[in-house]
C-alpha cells in the first residue's frame, strides 16, 4: 500500500520517509523505485559468419547485475512519477512501455534532473533507489 505524507518544504526527508513509495514536499516528490537483481547468467543470440544463430551463455558479475538493477529501479521510480500526472494519466505499465520505446514529452526535463537520494540492495535480490523530484506531477 502506498504511503503518502505531506510536510513543509524541506530537502530533507522525515524519519522513515526513505521506505516510503511516494513522499510529498512543497515543491518535491521523493519515490522509490524498485526491481528485481537479473540472475547471474543470461542466454543471448548469437549470429555467426555463416548465418546461422546459436545461444550462447553469458555470466553476469555481481557489478553488473546490480547496475540493471539499479537502472530499471530508476525507470520504475519514472514510472510511478508519470502515473501520478493528471494531464496525460495513464497506468504505470503503459509508462513502462513508452519509455521503452524512448518516448519524449513536456515531462522528460523532469526525469532527466531527477536525482538519486540513495540506492540498496535487499535480500534475497531485489534493490531500489529513492528518486528526488523537482517537478510535482501534474
Amino acid at each position: 500500500m502506498t504511503q503518502c505524507a505531506w510536510i513543509q518544504a524541506n530537502p530533507e526527508p522525515a524519519p522513515g520517509a526513505i521506505d516510503r513509495d511516494y513522499y510529498f514536499l512543497d515543491d518535491h516528490v521523493q519515490i522509490q523505485g524498485q526491481a528485481l537483481l537479473p540472475p547471474p547468467r543470461e542466454s543471448v543470440l548469437v549470429t555467426g559468419q555463416d548465418g546461422n544463430t546459436k545461444t550462447v551463455i553469458h555470466y553476469l558479475s555481481l557489478q553488473e547485475r546490480r547496475k540493471r538493477c539499479r537502472d530499471q529501479a530508476v525507470r520504475n521510480g519514472h514510472t510511478k512519477w508519470l502515473s501520478l500526472t493528471e494531464a496525460d494519466w495513464q497506468m504505470q505499465s503503459e509508462w513502462d512501455l513508452r519509455l521503452g520505446m524512448n518516448a519524449r514529452g513536456l515531462w522528460s526535463e523532469c526525469l532527466d534532473e531527477a536525482q538519486i537520494r540513495g540506492h540498496f540492495y535487499d535480500t534475497p535480490d531485489t534493490c531500489r533507489v529513492v528518486l528526488l523530484y523537482a517537478c510535482l506531477p501534474q
